[in-house]
């Protein structure tokens, strides 16, 4: 059997855990009063997820910080972002003791975000007999995706999945795994503040780079874009560069573990104390 490694991309997942718990009504809370039903649900998942993967690795990728050295590039990146709900912003700790009790590591620096662990991860680890599974509904997460690469992808709430691999990525997008960056590059993206080219909309790109392949290739052709178009693109030059500098996950941070260093080994009584402490009875295992 080939080697299995999960990626959780941590705070991607507990969000989704909190607001899918929270509109559901199910805020919990332990017996002294700290807030729990993103991390219960958190756990939740993650049980779910090892026992239809079973994965002989896992690792989660946390966000440590809003200062990374995509903001050093841009000020306005990630800056129209709400911040956590007050209930939600104790979880975040929580959840790393959580880990720490299960036996779980988790990658995080304030440099940089899940994305770039992630994608370094994945490089480093792909000439190693593994097969990656990256957990998360953040659509970046979608340029790693590769034959050796699948994202799997929450769809309704946290309960339903979607695996994205290769095929499945032309299927639902018409793209190849690297046409991500391009195409955010160029259209921009607005939850992440990200301009693009001004006036390009996701239409136009995608219609581009069917016929191009990359937006340096459309430079390369700008001559055959027609008005309007051609001045878009020549005045919008500087910005797609920062834009596809900003859309681009990082690959090659440096990354101390050897895969051998992730195996699953979860630690059932450190876990067990902690999921008694807050009164998670259900996440026990026996």
């Amino acid at each position: 059997m080939s080697n299995k490694l999960l990626i959780i991309d941590g705070n991607n997942l507990l969000y989704r855990c909190y607001y899918a718990t929270t509109y559901a009504g199910a805020k919990l809370s332990s017996a002294n009063g700290v807030p729990t039903n993103a991390v219960y649900a958190f756990g939740n998942v993650m049980k779910k997820i090892i026992n239809n993967i079973k994965p002989t690795h896992l690792v989660v990728v946390l966000d440590k910080g809003k200062h990374t050295f995509r903001a050093n590039l841009s000020e306005d990146y990630k800056a129209t972002r709400n911040p956590a709900p007050d209930d939600l912003v104790p979880q975040f700790r929580l959840m790393r003791g959580m880990l720490d009790a299960m036996n779980i590591k988790f990658f995080e620096n304030e440099n940089f975000e899940a994305d770039d662990f992630a994608g370094s991860l994945c490089s480093k680890l792909e000439k190693d007999d593994v097969d990656i599974y990256i957990l998360s509904s953040d659509r970046d997460m979608w340029q790693l995706v590769s034959d050796n690469v699948s994202i799997i992808v929450p769809k309704k709430g946290v309960s339903n999945t979607v695996l994205m691999t290769p095929s499945e990525l032309k299927k639902e997008t018409g793209l190849e795994p690297y046409q991500i960056i391009e195409l955010k590059s160029i259209a921009g993206d607005t939850s992440d503040n990200i301009k693009g080219i001004k006036g390009i909309g996701e239409i136009t790109a995608k219609t581009l780079l069917e016929k191009y392949g990359t937006v340096d290739e459309i430079y390369n052709h700008i001559d055959e874009l027609k008005g309007k178009m051609k001045e878009k693109f020549i005045n919008g030059h500087e910005d797609y560069k920062l834009s596809k500098e900003l859309a681009t996950i990082r690959r090659d941070l440096e990354i101390n573990y050897k895969l051998d260093d992730l195996k699953l080994n979860i630690n059932w009584n450190t876990a067990n104390d902690f999921f008694r402490e807050y009164d998670m009875k259900t996440l026990v295992k026996g």
